[in-house]
């Protein structure tokens, strides 16, 4: 389990969780928490020269069913359930799953509410985000209840630009003006994306090609 790979931050010796998006953190940068089954965890993005693909690739060699991959939440679950139903199938999975950073073994592809924290914290632009109350994972565009504080429904310019340097357009870590894969399928022949320009939420074929921000977590 993945608990068991990852450093419990109570643990003597563990860093302090930062306060701050965009700081550097246990093998890449830290994002944001999340909370499900009563855990609260920090989420990690990759260094994006170890842990994002030089270009887009497929999330599924078919438009078809890969069974476990619904949760919202859990990207963890959802990748290992990827994985095991093939690898070779499940490009965007097995990339991630794939990754040794700073000695970390355990990154995965994040869940849909996983990748919106990140776009919520470490949002590269000044770009309106997409505003709409209904169609998406969680009911309004961007509504994350699993988020710490609970995410609220995009406005045209809330989340603004993130305050990390490194991750506004232009420097070293920042997000590409585009749609990334979520770990999360929307239905038989879907997966879940999100543009991190505009924060939109969409269902896409799963054999498209997409953008990949691999991420981790810490139980706290």
């Amino acid at each position: 389990m993945l608990e068991n790979l990852m450093i419990n931050s109570g643990s003597p010796g563990t860093p302090v969780t930062p306060s701050v998006p965009g700081t550097p953190f246990e093998g890449g940068y830290y994002a944001g928490k999340i909370q499900y089954d009563g855990k609260t965890y920090a989420l990690i993005v990759s260094p994006k020269a170890q842990g994002e693909p030089a270009g887009t690739i497929r999330f599924k060699a078919s438009n078809t069913n890969t069974p476990n991959t619904g949760s919202l939440n859990d990207g963890w679950s959802n990748t290992l359930a990827l994985v095991e139903a093939g690898a070779d199938i499940h490009s965007a999975a097995a990339y991630c799953r794939s990754l040794i950073i700073d000695g970390y073994n355990d990154w995965y592809l994040p869940s849909v509410n996983e990748l919106e924290i990140c776009y919520r914290n470490l949002k590269p632009t000044t770009a309106s985000n997409t505003v709409g109350a209904a169609g998406y994972p969680n009911g309004a565009n961007g509504f994350n209840p699993s988020s710490i504080p609970v995410g609220a429904a995009y406005t045209t310019t809330n989340p603004a630009i993130t305050s990390s340097t490194i991750f506004v357009t232009g420097g070293a870590q920042a997000f590409i003006q585009n749609y990334y894969w979520t770990s999360t399928q929307k239905d038989a022949g879907e997966t879940w994306i999100q543009n991190l320009n505009s924060g939109n939420q969409i269902g896409t074929g799963k054999t498209t090609t997409r953008y990949v921000r691999a991420i981790r977590r810490v139980l706290i």
